[in-house]
Parts: C-alpha cells; sequence; structure tokens
C-alpha cells in the first residue's frame, strides 16, 4: 500500500487515494483476505466484507486492506478480481480500468455480492 494512501472522500467518508499515476490495465493493489467460517457470518460487520459465491457456496472474507475503502462510482477506474494462490489463500487483485492521475480516488462499482 506505499502507494495507496486513505483520506477524506468527497464521495463518502474515507476513500483510497494514488500516490502516483497508474496506466490502464495496471495491476497496482493485491489485499490477502481471511475467509469467514459460515457461522460467522451473522456477526461480522457487513461493511468490512467481500462475498461471492464460489463453488455454489456464499462466501465470505474479512477485508482489511485498501479496497475495504473503495468508494462506489457509476464510473469506476478499478476492478476488483477474486483471485486464489496455489497455497490456496483468496485475495483482492486491484487493477486500472482507465489511467489513473497521482491523486486521484481509487473507484470500483458495487454490485451484488460486494459490499465493503
Amino acid at each position: 500500500m506505499m502507494d495507496l494512501t486513505p483520506k477524506k472522500s468527497d464521495i463518502h467518508g474515507y476513500g483510497i487515494f494514488t500516490k502516483k499515476n497508474i496506466k490502464k490495465g495496471e495491476i497496482f493493489d493485491k489485499t490477502l483476505l481471511s475467509e469467514l467460517p459460515k457461522e460467522e457470518h451473522s456477526n461480522i460487520i457487513s461493511t468490512h466484507h467481500y462475498g461471492q459465491t464460489i463453488n455454489g457456496v456464499y462466501t465470505r472474507f474479512l477485508v482489511l486492506g485498501p479496497p475495504h475503502f473503495y468508494n462506489h462510482s457509476e464510473n469506476p477506474n478499478t476492478e476488483i478480481k477474486l483471485k486464489k494462490t496455489t497455497e490456496d489463500f483468496y485475495y483482492l487483485e486491484s487493477s486500472a480500468l482507465v489511467d489513473i492521475n497521482k491523486g486521484d480516488e481509487i473507484t470500483i462499482l458495487y454490485f451484488e455480492g460486494i459490499k465493503f
């Protein structure tokens, strides 16, 4: 997260802003996730998780890195994808949909299955 920083956002609360230019298609963050046991789903704060159906099972992950603070935009500059390491750990990969200028806020399109 050396090139990303949290700051007050004009969109909502706090957001993540870049400290350098990011080129379209560039992967600029990989945040490791912690899978939450099903029995813990109702105990978590709804704004701190990422959820996705994996092999027919809705799975929730605790998000503590930069993506937790990405705000919504109808014209997002970033896409996040759920990825899995060879050691079976899940992470969110953030990549630029467009060129992002130094100082710009990182934004994503919220959709069903994602909640920060």
